[in-house]
């Protein structure tokens, strides 16, 4: 059974991103299979859990990604 856990408010600087961070490691630790994904623009918890290299990618298509859920654009 699968297990969905978000982290939602509207006021910055609350600590999502850094519980995020901890609830992922932690699971993962536990032998869970863990996906974190990363809505916000800022994309500071992609940024804390990818390599560099993957960060930068993963910031060139958050753009695209923006666009397909606002409705702009098409999933392909």
């Amino acid at each position: 059974m699968a297990i969905s856990i978000s982290f939602i408010n509207m006021k910055g600087g609350v600590g999502k991103t850094t519980l995020a961070i901890q609830v992922a490691h932690a699971a993962d630790r536990a032998d869970y299979k863990t996906l974190a994904v990363d809505l916000d623009p800022q994309a500071n918890l992609s940024q804390a859990l990818l390599t560099p290299e993957k960060y930068i990618r993963h910031r060139a298509g958050l753009e695209k990604l923006y666009s397909c859920l606002s409705g702009e654009a098409a999933l392909n």
